[in-house]
């Protein structure tokens, strides 16, 4: 893999990784242990809600927060990703920050409610969910290192999930943004 832009894959070769790995995913432990739950539309968009604890939260106190992983270049690339409004399943820029949690000292990560400045497309403003798992990262211009890489065959969509998990939890988490 290349540390530039990615790019779209022929959809048949996108769905075929991504039907496999959505399958494996809703089998894996952690689904279950954690509350993730798993939705797939049979092509190339997987929706997982995840559960975030603030400090002081109690036992049963959670936000939950909706994630879209788009998978038109999966699995040759990470997944691109957003949290997103849980009603629509999409993020309107101007409309949908209070949907995004707040994430502090987390490393590696970066959440940017409007970004501008993709490299296949410099003047499109969106969300941006920034590290190495994910799609954006690649193509806002980050060079990881060869530890951060996404490689395709060790990383996949547990991965990806797996950061934003523990990035959900309270050692880092501190509510939503709005």
């Amino acid at each position: 893999m290349s540390t530039g832009p990615s790019a779209p894959l022929a959809v048949p070769l996108a769905r075929a990784a991504t039907a496999r790995d959505v399958e494996k995913l809703k089998a894996h432990p952690d689904v279950n242990r954690h509350g993730w739950q798993i939705e797939y539309d049979g092509s190339l968009l997987v929706t997982v809600t995840l559960l975030a604890r603030a400090p002081g939260y109690g036992s049963d106190q959670v936000d939950p927060y909706v994630l879209s992983l788009e998978c038109d270049s999966y699995d040759e690339w990470p997944p691109e990703v957003r949290f997103v409004n849980p009603g629509t399943h999409q993020y309107m820029v101007g409309q949908d920050e209070r949907w995004l949690p707040r994430i502090e000292g987390f490393p590696n990560f970066g959440l940017h409610a409007r970004y501008q400045g993709f490299i296949n497309a410099p003047k499109r403003v969106d969300q941006l969910v920034c590290f190495s798992l994910t799609r954006g990262y690649y193509d806002s211009n980050h060079s990881p290192t060869s530890q951060q890489r996404w490689i395709q065959s060790r990383h996949w969509l547990y991965s990806t999930i797996k950061v934003l998990h523990r990035a959900l939890q309270p050692t880092y988490y501190r509510g939503r943004v709005g």
